[in-house]
């Protein structure tokens, strides 16, 4: 899921409260972090993130194969 920076929490409680069962993780934080973050998304079945962070870290998703991707926003794009 990718969403303005406002909106990624949102999508976690909706998660939560939701869909308890998905595994989920949230892409954010300074670069190393996203870095260390990225690397583990083959853990999860879910992953947020928010368009900036997707465009500062688009390199190390080069590896990462997604099934869907959910623009919430999409006038962002």
């Amino acid at each position: 899921i990718v969403a303005p920076t406002s909106l990624i929490y949102n999508w976690q409680a909706e998660l939560d409260k939701f869909a308890p069962s998905l595994s989920y993780i949230i892409i954010s934080g300074s670069a190393e972090i996203r870095k260390q973050l990225i690397e583990q998304i083959p853990q999860y079945q879910l992953v947020i993130t928010s368009y900036d962070s997707l465009k500062r870290d688009i390199d190390y998703y080069d590896q990462v194969e997604f099934d869907y991707c959910i623009a919430d926003e999409a006038q962002y794009i």
